[in-house]
């Protein structure tokens, strides 16, 4: 077998030729070289592209880690923040102990026994449903914290109110026993929520188990929904204090009255309001309009009766 190659070089009218001997080993090596020069090359890209993949990963990485720094700075300041209002609130509690201290004290002196007066103010809230994944935000969690430290604040000056209420009361009790005992009795009258909050409508659910409107599963309704046309007006079921005015979560836009004696109710879905917090409501006065906010399927009242914490049956205040 030949070792050479010739290579011939003719113009196009064919008068010149022009030859080239290439021996089979240097087009080998040519050969060899070019694809070596070639896998390089490719070698070089593709290392090139993962370097420059993994820069934009680590950018990524670093702007991800910025912005969750930053988040877990602002919880930090939250967290301070609800220290501060958790210690004012123990200031106002340890106040309200000294007050009531010295209620007993009076009480002692016009030879009344306490009990007389016991289950003044209303209950505390729910507890706060935490069972929340740790990968999730947290900020509807956040939000009802701040509702209920702003309700347990309300509930603490509304019992502050009703202790001077007592005391003054007590001040003058054995020169009008008589009149003040059917003061008493009218005032737990008065305040025991025994009116239906909307004139007319349709109950569509009852207190108790019930199947959710929302999937279908069984569940416990605290309350009774009573169904009606929107900006219906909602009244006061009976004399009270309002503690809570805003939205509270899947309840929409909710009022919240303490009756004292343990009594409060809630009146949630609502449209609009008619009174703010710390207002002193009658029986029968128009606190709200009847709307849909919150997890709601139509326009209707959630009302709900609480005694001393518990939800019981509206029917029996109605």
């Amino acid at each position: 077998m030949s070792r050479y190659y010739t290579l011939m070089f003719i113009d196009d009218d064919g008068s010149s030729v022009k030859r080239a001997v290439i021996s089979k080993k240097l087009l080998i090596s040519v050969f060899s070289f070019v694809i070596c020069i070639i896998a390089a090359l490719t070698y070089v890209f593709f290392d090139y592209s993962k370097l420059k993949n993994t820069s934009f990963q680590t950018k990524r990485f670093e702007k991800r880690l910025l912005s969750n720094r930053g988040e877990l700075e602002n919880q930090r300041r939250q967290i301070q923040l609800f220290a501060d209002e958790i210690n004012a609130l123990k200031k106002k509690m340890e106040s309200l102990n000294t007050f009531e201290t010295k209620v007993a004290e009076t009480l002692k002196s016009k030879k009344v026994t306490k009990e007389d007066f016991t289950g003044m103010g209303g209950s505390m809230p729910d507890d706060i449903n935490t069972n929340l994944s740790l990968g999730d935000r947290h900020n509807s969690l956040l939000r009802e914290m701040h509702q209920q430290l702003d309700l347990i604040v309300a509930e603490a000056e509304k019992q502050d109110v009703d202790f001077n209420v007592l005391l003054k009361s007590l001040e003058t009790f054995e020169n009008q026993k008589i009149s003040g005992e059917k003061n008493v009795r009218n005032l737990v009258i008065s305040s025991t929520p025994s009116l239906r909050p909307v004139n007319g409508g349709n109950v569509t659910s009852r207190f108790g188990y019930r199947e959710s409107p929302f999937g279908g599963r069984t569940e416990v309704h605290k309350g009774f929904d009573i169904a009606g046309s929107a900006g219906t007006p909602i009244r006061a079921g009976g004399d009270g204090i309002v503690s809570f005015v805003g939205d509270k979560g899947a309840y929409g836009k909710t009022i919240i009255i303490s009756h004292g004696h343990g009594i409060v109710t809630q009146y949630s879905h609502l449209s609009s309001y008619k009174v703010s917090s710390g207002d002193r409501v009658k029986r029968g006065q128009t606190i709200a309009g009847m709307g849909s906010t919150g997890r709601s399927t139509g326009n209707h009242l959630h009302y709900e009766v609480h005694l001393n914490g518990v939800p019981v049956n509206p029917q029996k205040y109605m």
